[in-house]
């Protein structure tokens, strides 16, 4: 009987299965992505500066409970996957919604993962710089601290998982007990008058529909990475159940810190101090509480770390972006060279080096034009890349809802779903329709527009690729709308039809 070819276990999915990382270590390489130090240094402080507001202790546990929830039938839904076919967004989508939606958002999923270390590269260049300058009285250009950020990044990316995996757990040690020591500061050093009960009003919904927008929109952006945890079932050392662990402790790990950080900001700064200093200068609040709390010391300390928490994104982001464009290569999705891996560590070459090729690229375009690294890339680039990750989030949603109520599985399940998708379609509503406001650009700005231009062309051409899949390899098709334990029945021939000849 003929049979069609199924997709090959190549070797990347072998080496992946050997790297068996522990619960501790998919958790570090998620939190890196989600880059906390950046966020409670910059996000939090630019939040507050542009709405005149600190919700953010009432935001970040809003947010934190949302992406719970969410968590809750994100890992349900991974679990009907088999460890070789974790593609995220696609992998659930697909099998949710169909293959073309599957293919057309992994596709997005790539893309707007590729923009985000591309971000980070432009803020470790405007970081870094002015640190050289203030403690070595160094003058070099940020392309020079870029660059070799770049190189360092694709190259850890083309080496063996556990040897980025180290760096990352270092990384993301040291950027934690910054936070909680900076934090502490706060609270033991509050200003003159005591804690202020500010710090604590759950104001968010006092002060106007905009605000409240604004405040959960850049709320989500502290919680960007923390889906990532799928793309490691292959590596995780007791599958399913290590990435559970991991994203539970990822997320209650980023509620607690947000919470604290952000409040023991009013706590020692007074609601009008707070305001008047993010407003002067947002970058700048943590490292004067720091200053004032501790000491001069930490607060370079502190400007370091928070360099090499854009580094350790950038890396983790590398990764993430790369596992994506293997699983649509594998499958035939996209090109078929970005399924294919190295001899020697079985990493997917051609999709770290082409994240390094382009990254390089966007140095030389925004060198070129003369245009502010940090605005250009990380700003508009990395908001950019969030929002159309806050969109996936909400059809993956959509995506489990779809697969609870067609299995007519656990009813709690299907409402945390729908739940979810309802909340977060609201939030990626939101940002779409304030898409200047967030992005920084002024109303008449071509930028938001281009993007929900580029953002529609990349999701069609997956869709289109997947419509091809359907005609052309039925097993590659299948790996990505159809789960394992039914994909044998799905892709073998029908038998021509016999006939018997009539008894005599």
């Amino acid at each position: 009987m003929p049979t069609t070819s199924r997709v090959p276990v190549s070797r990347l999915s072998s080496a992946l299965a050997a790297s068996k990382l522990s619960d501790g270590a998919v958790t570090a390489r998620v939190i890196a992505a989600v880059t906390p130090l950046a966020v409670v240094a910059g996000v939090i402080p630019g939040g507050i500066a542009a709405t005149g507001k600190n919700s953010f202790p009432v935001v970040t546990v809003l947010i934190g409970v949302v992406f719970a929830v969410f968590s809750v039938s994100h890992l349900s839904a991974a679990r009907r996957l088999s460890p070789a076919d974790a593609g995220g967004f696609a992998g659930i989508i697909g099998r949710g919604l169909g293959g073309p939606a599957g293919v057309g958002a992994g596709w997005v999923a790539t893309l707007s993962y590729a923009i985000l270390p591309i971000g980070l590269y432009g803020m470790i260049g405007g970081t870094v710089t002015p640190l050289l300058s203030r403690l070595f009285a160094v003058h070099v250009p940020w392309q020079l601290v870029a660059v070799p950020v770049v190189l360092l990044v694709g190259g850890l990316g083309l080496a063996h998982i556990a040897t980025s995996t180290r760096v990352l757990v270092v990384l993301v040690v040291g950027e934690l007990l910054m936070i909680a020591v900076v934090t502490a500061g706060n609270w033991l050093r509050p200003v003159p008058g005591g804690p202020q009960p500010a710090a604590l009003d759950p104001q968010l919904f006092s002060d106007g529909f905009p605000v409240a927008v604004a405040q959960l929109t850049l709320g989500v952006l502290g919680y960007i990475g923390t889906e990532l945890t799928i793309l490691y079932t292959r590596e995780a050392r007791h599958g399913h159940r290590s990435i559970a662990r991991a994203t539970i402790a990822v997320i209650t790990t980023l509620t607690l810190l947000y919470f604290f950080c952000s409040a023991g900001l009013t706590v020692a700064l007074g609601p009008g101090g707070l305001l008047a200093t993010a407003q002067a200068d947002p970058g700048a609040v943590l490292a004067t509480t720091t200053r004032a709390n501790i000491g001069n010391t930490a607060a370079i300390v502190l400007s370091v770390l928070t360099a090499t928490s854009l580094v350790a994104g950038a890396i983790a982001f590398h990764g993430a972006t790369a596992r994506y464009a293997y699983f649509l290569g594998r499958h035939h999705a996209a090109p078929a060279a970005f399924g294919r891996p190295s001899r020697s560590y079985g990493t997917p070459i051609l999709a770290s080096v082409s994240q390094t090729a382009l990254a390089l690229a966007a140095i030389v375009v925004v060198s070129v034009s003369g245009a502010d690294p940090a605005r250009t890339l990380f700003y508009i680039g990395g908001s950019a890349a969030s929002v159309g990750i806050l969109i996936l989030l909400a059809l993956t949603a959509l995506a489990t809802t779809v697969l609870f109520a067609r299995a007519r599985d656990r009813w709690w399940l299907t409402t945390s779903a729908a739940v979810s998708a309802l909340v977060l379609f609201g939030l990626a509503g939101a940002a779409a329709a304030g898409l200047d406001s967030l992005l920084g650009v002024p109303a008449d700005s071509e930028v938001p527009a281009a993007l929900r231009i580029a953002y529609a062309v990349v999701f069609a051409g997956g869709a289109a690729r997947a419509w091809w899949l359907r005609r052309r390899k039925t097993a590659s098709y299948a790996a990505v709308t159809i789960p394992a334990e039914c994909r044998e029945l799905a892709v073998r021939p029908v038998p021509p039809a016999t006939s018997t000849p009539p008894a005599s």
